[in-house]
């Protein structure tokens, strides 16, 4: 069933435009780049999740980095990208490094609406967490 329109969800892309093979999407929302994951729980509900694609120990392009099951504290089954450029873990709900607390990458509110990912334009709660 389709949700209500919203003018607070925008469409990042299709659902099917994700890989299915425990990778992610590099997209630019007003000039961000993003990581685009899709996960699919063990009911068999597709989940999607958005990040800031940058790494912040190095830079890296965490789109590019593989999925993982790893162990985060308080999160039972959390999932992670793994950085490819040192193998920092994220995970992908929270974007907290489990590794060291101090690291995190922002993660947005993420639904899929009628086939099309979206995400949150406040999601944060910051009057626009796309202004720079």
């Amino acid at each position: 069933a389709a949700l209500k329109p919203n003018p607070m969800w925008h469409d990042l892309c299709k659902i099917t435009d994700l890989p299915a093979d425990n990778r992610g999407l590099y997209l630019e929302y007003q000039g961000r780049p993003l990581a685009v994951f899709r996960t699919t729980d063990g009911h068999g509900h597709t989940h999607v999740h958005v990040l800031d694609d940058r790494c912040p120990h190095a830079g890296g392009s965490l789109s590019a980095g593989a999925l993982t099951p790893q162990a985060t504290p308080g999160i039972p089954g959390a999932t992670c990208v793994i950085c490819p450029m040192h193998g920092w873990p994220f995970n992908i709900a929270t974007g907290q490094c489990p590794d060291n607390p101090a690291w995190k990458v922002r993660t947005y509110a993420a639904r899929v609406n009628q086939h099309m990912v979206q995400i949150r334009d406040n999601s944060a709660g910051d009057a626009n967490p796309f202004g720079g």
